[in-house]
């Protein structure tokens, strides 16, 4: 058995809570037929895709916790682990320095601000850092994964390549994601091509499918990325 097939099993878990709450809802809208016709279902399938995006976001968004929980356990030294993850690991102290945030405690509330002095500090901490870098314990922080204002294509690829999984892993569903988004967005903020329109049971039932298809594939990679690791 996987070493790493009880995170499987949590992220199965969680797809499948998520398929039931879907279900149950689908149930008291279209009478659980996906592809029932009729003005009126057209529009109940407005809120069931709201829902369904909130699904396909909330579900990265906690594997990718999962994940990077799994990979903080393991205690790996920096010096062994993917570039990318350690990139990761460093992503507050990256944010502190490329957002000019922290300042040297003793001068923090000196007047007149010296920002130069505050650059050297922070400049200072990189130099710490990479002096302990072999050795630090990769430790990637919850705020490294944001999914931001919303999971559109572009912000899928740059969770994937920060995480050290190959960005293009969802190329085939660039479109369907593009479209789960773009409707979403449009039916969440009223847009007025909305308001009397709905959507059509075989482009709900292909979306949902596609959605659902790519929180399974997302899963497997993460297996197997975690039994990689601690095979190297």
């Amino acid at each position: 058995m996987c070493k790493y097939s009880f995170i499987g099993l949590e992220l199965e878990t969680d797809i499948q809570w998520r398929r039931d709450e879907m279900r149950d809802i689908e149930e008291r809208l279209l009478n659980n037929d996906l592809q029932k016709e009729g003005q009126v279902f057209d529009r109940r399938r407005k809120s069931l895709w709201v829902m369904l995006y909130s699904h396909y976001e909330g579900f990265f968004k906690f594997a990718l916790h999962v994940y990077a929980s799994a990979l903080n356990r393991t205690r790996m030294d920096c010096g062994n682990a993917h570039k990318r993850l350690v990139a990761w690991s460093l992503d507050t102290i990256f944010h502190d320095i490329e957002n000019n945030e922290s300042k040297e405690p003793f001068f923090k509330h000196q007047l007149p601000e010296e920002q130069d002095l505050h650059r050297l500090y922070r400049r200072s901490k990189i130099v710490e850092t990479w002096r302990q870098l072999e050795e630090r314990t990769l430790n990637i922080p919850d705020t490294a994964y944001s999914t931001k204002a919303n999971l559109d294509y572009i912000r899928l690829q740059q969770l994937l390549y920060q995480a050290g999984f190959d960005h293009n892993a969802f190329s085939e569903h660039e479109g369907s994601i593009a479209r789960l988004v773009i409707r979403r967005h449009s039916i969440a903020h009223g847009d007025p091509e909305n308001r009397t329109s709905g959507i059509q049971g075989d482009e709900y039932q292909k979306i949902r499918l596609i959605t659902f298809d790519m929180m399974t594939h997302f899963s497997q990679l993460i297996v197997k990325s975690l039994s990689e690791q601690s095979v190297n």
